[in-house]
C-alpha cells in the first residue's frame, strides 16, 4: 500500500490527469481538429508519426500515448454511429 502512494506514483498520476484535462479542453475548443486527425488519412499518418517519434525518445510514453489515441479513436468511431442513427 505504501508503494501505491509513493511520490513517483503521485507525480505520474498528476501528470496523466493534467494531460487528460488539457486534451479534454482542446477537444471542446477545437473539435474539428479531432475530426481531421481521426477521419483523414493524413491525420492518421500524423498520429502514427507522433507515436513513432515518442517511441524514439521514451517507449513508455509512446505506449501510453498510443493507448490514449486508440481510446479517442474508438470514441470517435462510436459517436459517428450515434450521429447516423445507429445505436449499438
Amino acid at each position: 500500500m505504501k508503494n501505491l502512494f509513493s511520490k513517483k506514483n503521485v507525480e505520474t498520476f498528476i501528470q496523466l490527469f493534467s494531460a487528460l484535462v488539457i486534451l479534454w479542453i482542446i477537444m471542446f475548443i477545437i473539435p474539428n481538429l479531432f475530426v481531421f486527425l481521426f477521419d483523414s488519412y493524413i491525420g492518421n499518418l500524423i498520429l502514427i508519426g507522433l507515436i513513432i517519434l515518442f517511441g524514439i525518445y521514451n517507449l513508455r510514453f509512446a505506449i501510453g500515448f498510443a493507448i490514449i489515441i486508440v481510446i479517442l479513436y474508438r470514441f470517435n468511431y462510436l459517436s459517428r454511429y450515434r450521429l447516423n442513427g445507429f445505436i449499438l
